[in-house]
């Protein structure tokens, strides 16, 4: 296998993992939401395992999918393409995504009732298939014009 090979299957593992935990985190705030509201809530891990795992494997997938991202980017020669530009603004819509969710459910954790989700953040289940698909393609189709 090449370097290139290699960073390129590391970037893949690093946005699986990184697009697990934000379900994962996503889901567990939507579960603690109904839970407080009395309604039929989603069993799952408790949210204190979910920062735990956060910290400790999503968090640093992020970091490892930007660093290996960006090598690749750079090895490949894309910079500035186009649609390379609007991948990377995908890209830190995604990141800000992960500091937003993870954010609420460190405060959700720290006060005993410090509000719901809002309710944007309480639809936005379609955020991170629509950004990862957009993203994908952008990667694999790298279309001269976008």
């Amino acid at each position: 296998m090449t370097g290139y090979t290699l960073l390129k299957v590391g970037h893949l593992l690093a946005v699986t993992v990184l697009l697990v935990g934000l379900s994962l985190l996503w889901w567990t705030l939507l579960g603690l939401q109904h839970i407080e509201a009395g309604k039929p809530g989603i069993a799952g891990p408790p949210a204190e395992t979910v920062l735990r795992l956060d910290a400790l494997v999503t968090s640093p997938a992020l970091l490892l999918a930007w660093g290996l991202g960006l090598a690749l980017a750079r090895l490949g020669g894309w910079f500035p393409a186009p649609w390379l530009l609007l991948k990377l603004t995908l890209v830190v819509l995604l990141s800000a995504w992960h500091g937003l969710l993870s954010g609420h459910l460190r405060r959700r954790l720290r006060q005993p009732r410090p509000g719901s989700l809002s309710r944007w953040m309480a639809q936005a289940r379609w955020m991170v298939p629509a950004l990862a698909v957009a993203i994908v393609v952008l990667a694999i189709a790298k279309p001269a014009g976008a």
